[in-house]
């Protein structure tokens, strides 16, 4: 398997699109702020926090496709799981971004300020309860000597290296993706066995949109692509290399 200098994707016309957008509106409601300052602080919240969020993933790509493969390794038997940060910061965006727009509804007397801040707080404040609580976030993925396993909904399976039939990249809502083919279903063991059918259901539905079984999101995971990328080709294409992936033994005392 071959990749090009970087396989991190170049920004699409789309990200420009967005970001222009969400700049537009921003503009509009600072305008809107001596005459409705309701609707300002809230067009402004909104479409202010998407042109930050479009902008700093426009950055990413611009800098990392800047950035050639090298070879890397990886600590074998570490799961790598999403990042608590990222739910976090989400957490805090819808709860603080709803909070104000309930407010700016509740004083307003507009029914449609209710109703978007209910739905963004919502969610927020479920998401930092689960946090607190730790139920999210679930699942991870982990290198090891005999393949790649995943973990999640209930479920633990490892896809062997050797069955590994190619590695790609895509995009999905704009982020990049890594795409991970297989060459057999029948050979993967998932436990427990109660199991196999919902993990089976989702790789087909990823085989029809992606044209490959397994998606990973190095975004969840504050993982570089380029880096993830490399390490994946190497445990694919080099058998004697996955030996470095055996767990590691703590020296006595």
């Amino acid at each position: 398997m071959t990749f090009p200098t970087s396989a991190y994707p170049r920004p699409q016309l789309r990200d420009w699109a967005v970001l222009a957008t969400s700049l537009g509106f921003a503009v509009i409601g600072l305008l809107l702020f001596t005459s409705d300052p309701g609707t300002a602080i809230v067009t402004v919240g909104f479409f202010g926090s998407c042109a930050l969020f479009t902008a700093v993933l426009i950055y990413q790509k611009l800098r990392r496709h800047a950035h050639a493969l090298v070879r890397v390794g990886v600590v074998g038997g570490v799961p790598i799981r999403p990042s608590r940060f990222l739910l976090a910061a989400l957490a805090t965006w819808m709860s603080t971004l709803g909070v104000i727009t309930l407010w700016v509804g509740w004083y307003s007397g507009i029914p449609g300020y209710l109703v978007s801040g209910l739905l963004l707080a919502g969610p927020g404040f479920c998401l930092a309860i689960g946090l607190v609580t730790g139920r999210i976030p679930t699942g991870y993925f982990q290198f090891d000597v005999s393949g790649l396993t995943f973990s999640g909904h209930g479920s633990v399976h490892t896809v062997a290296w050797d069955n590994i039939q190619g590695i790609g990249t895509g995009t999905f809502n704009s982020a990049p993706v890594v795409l991970i083919k297989l060459r057999e279903l029948t050979i993967i063991d998932v436990h427990p066995p109660d199991r196999a059918v919902r993990v089976f259901r989702q790789w087909a539905k990823n085989e029809t949109t992606f044209g490959a079984q397994i998606v990973l999101h190095p975004m969840r995971y504050l993982v570089d692509m380029n880096l993830l990328l490399q390490a994946l080709d190497r445990y694919v294409t080099d058998p004697f290399s996955r030996m470095e992936l055996a767990p590691r033994q703590r020296l006595p005392g």
